[in-house]
């Protein structure tokens, strides 16, 4: 590369200005669209890599042997993984539009916007375009969560790959849920309230028919565990 790189390996050698702009010109590339000489690195595909942590350049990484560190390091990046989660009720109105929001804003507060991605819908058809029912609007817009801009949809077919987990508000969304999944997804279907932290129920009762009362106890368990399931993904995915 140059007489600089040349020296003895004893000595304590410094990249020439040559080097060290292809240095800089190979860090940027790479920092910006995941490329390494051109190429895309594995996963990235030449996206913009987003959440890169670079420190910046010093005197010390300047020396031959930091160099071919700096980019053997950079060759072997992998972009940080996204994790998609569906909830899922009978008609996507009232509990799983409520566990969306209640998750989008725990998810904004950790600043992981970028990494998990959220969604919502229901096992049945009958509310399929619809808003979210008016008593669960409010219930939520009380404690800080909008639901106004939702609208009800369906599971549908592609959801099983699309999505890391499905989660069921109770045992016949999940069986529901089961009867239509390829078997190769199966292991996505949980149960919310499987990650919850202090309330010892298994489901989050549908309020449809009941009055303020059961959607505030919607919130209160969807909280709950939407707390817990954040958690165990930070842990999991180290995020």
């Amino acid at each position: 590369m140059g007489s600089a790189m040349g020296a003895s390996a004893g000595a304590s050698r410094w990249l020439d200005p040559l080097s060290q702009a292809r240095f800089n010109a190979e860090l940027a590339c790479t920092v910006s669209y995941g490329l390494i000489d051109g190429k895309p690195m594995p996963g990235c595909a030449g996206r913009p890599v987003r959440d890169v942590a670079i420190v910046p350049i010093s005197t010390s990484v300047q020396h031959e042997h930091g160099f071919r560190r700096r980019i053997a390091a950079l060759r072997t990046f992998k972009p940080m993984k996204t994790v998609a989660l569906l909830f899922v009720c009978l008609g996507n109105i009232c509990r799983s539009p409520t566990a969306e929001a209640v998750m989008r804003a725990k998810v904004h507060e950790a600043g992981l916007a970028d990494t998990i991605h959220l969604d919502s819908a229901g096992t049945g058809d009958w509310h399929v375009g619809a808003a979210p029912d008016p008593r669960a609007c409010r219930a939520a817009m009380s404690r800080g969560y909008a639901l106004d801009a939702l609208r009800a949809r369906q599971v549908s077919a592609g959801d099983f790959a699309r999505f890391d987990l499905l989660l069921a508000m109770d045992h016949d969304n999940v069986v529901e849920l089961r009867r239509r999944c390829p078997s190769e997804h199966g292991h996505k279907i949980r149960l919310l309230m499987e990650f919850a932290r202090r309330y010892d129920t298994d489901i989050v009762d549908d309020p449809y028919f009941g009055g303020h009362e059961g959607f505030e106890r919607v919130l209160d368990e969807v909280e709950d565990a939407c707390d817990g399931l954040l958690a165990q993904l930070r842990q999991r995915y180290a995020i």
